[in-house]
């Protein structure tokens, strides 16, 4: 999943540019500073208590790589469902099963749900997975839908000692999201697909 820095990140011009959305409805998007991940893993295990994942299994989870890094010095990367502006996914799945939200989240509806793993072959990013044990179905990060409609944040940002996850709305941008969402520096890991995200980075110098 290396991202193509080296182009000094022409992809984005800011992502009030990027993504469209309207302002009457809440517009979701997480931002990662890669500077601030120490990689103590306890966004993957309040993630995993909060979803009650398989054992084996993590919406979110945590590479170590030096290709992520121009320094040289190696980084850590965090990774998610990228809620793509056009998912793969959901034009792969042939039960009408997953449904992108006028937030920008992208969900699974398990009631529809066949089993069958389209859309796990479909994400180029490798973060839809199958429930063995809930008849296959598929399942990923939602960003924690239930907690936003109680007007929570994310379990992972909450629970991120360093705060490398910058979470918000930008419909309604505040506070540090406020200021990341107009870093000329932050970059998708589908930028080489040309895929639009709503999962940014930052923090590669």
């Amino acid at each position: 999943m290396e991202s193509n820095v080296n182009n000094k990140r022409g992809f984005l011009k800011g992502l009030l540019g990027l993504i469209h959305f309207d302002k009457k409805s809440p517009s979701y998007v997480m931002i990662i500073d890669i500077k601030r991940c120490m990689n103590c893993r306890a966004c993957m295990v309040a993630c995993k208590i909060i979803q009650k994942t398989p054992s084996n299994l993590f919406n979110t989870i945590i590479k170590e790589s030096s290709k992520n890094c121009l320094n040289g010095k190696g980084g850590f990367m965090p990774l998610l469902c990228n809620h793509c502006e056009d998912p793969p996914c959901l034009k792969a799945c042939p039960s009408n099963a997953i449904l992108k939200l006028a937030s920008g989240i992208v969900v699974t509806d398990w009631e529809l749900c066949d089993g069958k793993g389209y859309c796990v072959s479909a994400c180029p990013f490798g973060m839809r997975h199958l429930d063995k044990e809930n008849l296959n179905r598929s399942f990923k990060c939602d960003f924690c839908l239930e907690r936003l409609e109680k007007g929570l944040i994310p379990k992972c940002v909450q629970t991120c000692p360093s705060g490398a996850r910058i979470f918000g709305d930008l419909a309604r941008p505040e506070g540090e999201f406020e200021e990341y969402i107009s870093d000329k520096n932050l970059f998708s890991l589908g930028e080489k697909l040309k895929i639009k995200t709503r999962v940014f980075y930052t923090g590669i110098d």
